[in-house]
């Protein structure tokens, strides 16, 4: 019996594997992107109030945390949002590494998921702006996360 050398292809897709690689770069709508340039602003002004360092000055582990999603919402503002309108109402293009991204939107979602669920239970029409708005930002999550692939969207609905 003989064996035969296999061929691999060439070129800097030969050695990646296509399953943990997205499929193509995932897009977003510009309402999709206000929506979740709005949810990070209003979270990056909420973990102002947590402080992230103990008595002693040492970083604790939910410091740690708020720290951590801040920055990666800080890094999909500067690097992958934007920070001007987008004026001509043509997709954003998410032009990040797909870890950043799962980790990224996987947190969006799950505070879109929380902010729908404490504005469904209001009536007034901030109420019904801020559920409208969580939706959008699901649904832009969802889109993300489809691209680069996500096992955490079937957990919490």
């Amino acid at each position: 019996m003989r064996l035969r050398r296999s061929r691999r292809g060439v070129g800097p897709a030969a050695g990646r594997n296509s399953r943990c690689e997205p499929r193509s770069t995932p897009k977003i709508s510009a309402v999709q992107r206000a929506a979740l340039l709005r949810q990070i602003m209003d979270q990056t002004e909420s973990a102002g109030g947590t402080y992230p360092f103990d008595a002693q000055g040492h970083l604790h582990a939910p410091g740690r945390q708020v720290l951590e999603e801040v920055a990666d919402n800080l890094q999909l503002v500067l690097d992958g949002l934007g920070r001007e309108e987008a004026s001509s109402g043509a997709d954003v293009v998410l032009d990040l590494p797909p870890e950043q991204l799962r980790r990224t939107f996987a947190r969006l979602r799950e505070r879109a998921i929380e902010q729908r669920e404490a504005s469904s239970e209001g009536s007034a029409v901030k109420s019904r702006r801020l559920y409208e708005r969580a939706l959008i930002a699901i649904e832009a999550c969802d889109r993300v996360l489809a691209v680069v692939g996500d096992d955490t969207r079937a957990v919490a609905e």
